[in-house]
């Protein structure tokens, strides 16, 4: 069996879908991004089916959507096309519940969604193998791929035309949305439901707690890088999520599950979700290396400072399918992030104290409760945004020199926890 793998940056998805059509290849290309996974699978350089983890851009999502099938009929349609092995789309035109002319519409229509989502990515990886899963080959449905690069680019540079007038009215929109407290906030992860459930059962061990985590490999790596960087070093070489959940805490511990469910779903704006997390976690461990200097719990430093700019992750998913300028993003974000993360913080039902300093992390002033914490994220924030400009960050700790801080000793550790956040996200 054949295999090609690589970096979307330096082979991108248009030039593999050329190559795959020109070369009439049969085979699996599978793309992947923050989590998110798509295969695209030909026969002969024709696609012949779509699979992805992306909203909308799923088969079994579309029929359910559209009132072709229910729940039940989708599950049995599945079963019975393994059962039979023959291909899923085979069996439901065989069977009269879409006619060759409808699936072959619906699924152009989910290549095109993928393929389109896809052009945004700067990076990824890519895998393309010579063999198909025997639930798709020799599928009723074979689509030009030439036709849908086509027409991918001409929706793409229809979206991205978008006019002034049309851009200032989604912000208009947006920021309306925001104001008023109607922005669709999404619904608490379902992994954060359970181990709040757990933490207020009293017979919840530590094991149970681990166990609802390990299924989520990457999840479980990234905790433990965390919990092996330079601020853990004293605990030596920590190995086991159990360990990892001793040491940071459980409030950390949801924190980091927080960041990571809402920043692994947006693949449009993966650059600038990226962005968001690398800086949030940058925060998080200057704020628990500041906190021994003022009487700020360094649990409560580091959640808040994780969660300081959650609100950027939010707007980043809604305004995925708008196309604004880097510009017009920028000032969006700048404006409302602390508003729409403070909305998030309410329907999640964050702490008292994380709430507010999402809310107030920039408006330190109107803090009347927690705010030396609301301060420390503060100062931790202005650190983080001058990484480049030393004497800046000097400037800012002015206020720490009297309590003891090194200034050598910081800087050295900041280079570590900007390499340890680069290794996170």
């Amino acid at each position: 069996m054949a295999k090609i793998e690589g970096d979307l940056s330096l082979m991108s998805i248009a030039d593999l879908m050329q190559w795959i059509d020109m070369s009439k290849k049969t085979g699996t290309l599978l793309i992947e991004l923050n989590n998110v996974t798509k295969r695209f699978y030909f026969q002969e350089g024709k696609i012949i089916y779509v699979s992805s983890q992306q909203k909308g851009e799923m088969l079994g999502e579309y029929l359910l959507s559209k009132n072709v099938l229910t729940i039940a009929q989708l599950k049995d349609a599945i079963q019975r096309s393994q059962a039979l092995e023959v291909p899923f789309t085979g069996y439901i035109i065989s069977e009269g519940i879409v006619t060759a002319e409808l699936l072959e519409a619906i699924i152009r229509e989910i290549a095109e969604k993928a393929f389109i989502d896809s052009l945004n990515w700067k990076e990824g990886t890519f895998q393309f193998k010579d063999s198909l899963p025997p639930s798709v080959v020799n599928g009723p449905v074979k689509i030009n791929t030439s036709y849908v690069v086509l027409q991918s680019f001409k929706t793409l540079d229809t979206q991205q035309n978008t006019s002034e007038a049309d851009r200032q009215e989604i912000i208009k929109e947006l920021a309306h949305k925001i104001s008023s407290g109607k922005l669709e906030l999404p619904p608490v992860p379902d992994i954060i439901v359970k181990l709040n459930n757990a933490i207020k059962d009293e017979n919840t061990t530590i094991v149970d707690i681990s166990k609802m985590i390990m299924s989520d490999q990457i999840l479980t790596s990234k905790i433990l890088k965390i919990v092996n960087s330079s601020y853990y070093a004293k605990y030596g070489k920590i190995t086991s999520l159990q360990q990892a959940i001793i040491h940071m805490g459980l409030k950390s511990l949801i924190s980091i599950v927080t960041v990571y469910t809402l920043g692994g779903s947006n693949t449009r704006n993966a650059e600038r979700v990226k962005e968001v997390l690398k800086h949030s976690l940058i925060t998080a461990f200057i704020a628990r290396y500041l906190s021994s200097f003022v009487s700020v719990d360094p649990e409560e430093a580091f959640v808040c400072g994780l969660l300081h700019d959650i609100g950027k992750t939010v707007i980043l998913e809604h305004i995925h399918n708008h196309s604004l300028t880097d510009e017009e993003l920028t000032d969006f974000l700048k404006r409302y992030h602390s508003e729409v993360g403070f909305l998030l913080s309410v329907k999640w039902k964050f702490p008292d104290v994380v709430r507010e300093t999402i809310r107030l992390h920039h408006r330190l002033e109107e803090a009347e409760k927690f705010r030396e914490t609301i301060a420390l994220i503060d100062t931790s924030n202005r650190i983080a945004n001058s990484l480049d400009e030393p004497e800046r960050i000097k400037e800012v700790l002015n206020g720490y020199a009297e309590r003891g801080i090194s200034l050598d000793e910081f800087n050295e550790e900041l280079d570590e926890f900007v390499k340890e956040a680069s290794i996170f996200v």
